[in-house]
């Protein structure tokens, strides 16, 4: 039996929004030039496909002669009773320009009770060449991930951690997604700023401003940082524990967070490199006294 703790996934945008039934634009993906998205969920290996495993591995002839009987989801219905496939398995909003078809679940990541999902959307550099990047529509399932638009979100309800990993996303009609529709996560992780050298690329320096890039850097964060770090925390953000930036080393970055944190308090502290840790103590007695809470402790 086959029973994967986890599953990785390398497509281009189109094809993994197909694969997860995500409804996205791909008007504009060729001025993102990005090959690949990497799609990965994950969950603790079971026990259960372990011992099953090592028993069909042991008695390998060990077959059923026959195939148990199914019932199908449509049996004993009527074809005047059978919905249609949109009704079954779609619905459509009006969003500011057309309509858009979005789908109620998707299989894959509703297949398994997936705790971790990590999306991986590569470079966003080649967009910031066009003369009004910050118009366009990024080709990427996080908007449907996380619901947009009144949309059911496709994340499966028990995942609590996701990494979201994304070169100098454009903040605006995407990041922005992210963090105005976080879902229930226990820990979340940020990178957006790449770790090689690429962008001591003279081709790239000579038709990128790159002011653009650290602006939306800085909005990317602050947009997350306005969100987490309200006292009290509104919507998901409640249930966050810890938020984790794979942008440490980028000073700035990681400086305009821990200024978030000193400024807003609200049971957070620094942990660590690039990660804050929710006070749950200190958070219980701010909502049950009457006085300010006590100041944010930095270890």
């Amino acid at each position: 039996m086959i029973d994967p703790s986890t599953i990785l996934i390398a497509a281009p945008a189109a094809a993994l929004a197909s694969l997860t039934s995500a409804a996205i634009s791909v008007m504009e993906a060729w001025l993102f030039g990005i090959e690949c998205h990497y799609l990965r969920l994950q969950r603790p290996a079971s026990k259960e496909a372990l011992v099953t495993e090592i028993t069909e591995r042991d008695n390998p002839t060990d077959l059923p002669q026959t195939l148990p009987e199914t019932s199908s989801p449509l049996s004993g219905m009527s074809p005047l009773t059978v919905p249609s496939f949109d009704e079954r398995l779609h619905y459509t909003l009006a969003t500011t320009t057309l309509p858009r078809t979005y789908a109620k679940s998707s299989e894959i990541l509703q297949i398994r009770p997936w705790t971790s999902l990590l999306l991986n959307e590569g470079s966003n550099l080649k967009a910031y060449k066009s003369s009004m990047w910050w118009e366009l529509d990024t080709p990427s399932i996080l908007g449907n991930l996380v619901g947009i638009n009144d949309a059911i979100p496709l994340i499966n309800s028990s995942i609590r951690s996701m990494r979201y990993i994304a070169i100098f996303p454009i903040a605006t009609n995407h990041f922005e997604y992210l963090a105005q529709k976080l879902p229930r996560l226990d820990h979340l992780y940020v990178q957006l700023v790449p770790r090689n050298d690429i962008l001591e690329d003279e081709e790239l320096k000579s038709r990128i401003d790159f002011d653009d890039l650290w602006m939306e850097r800085n909005n990317c964060y602050a947009q997350l940082m306005r969100e987490m770090f309200n006292d009290p925390p509104e919507a998901n953000y409640r249930y966050l524990k810890t938020f984790e930036s794979g942008d440490a080393a980028d000073t700035d970055a990681w400086q305009m967070a821990v200024e978030f944190v000193k400024r807003a308090g609200g049971g957070w502290k620094i942990t660590g490199d690039g990660i804050f840790e929710k006070d749950v103590v200190s958070e219980d007695n701010s909502s049950n006294a009457s006085h300010p809470s006590p100041p944010l402790s930095v270890t």
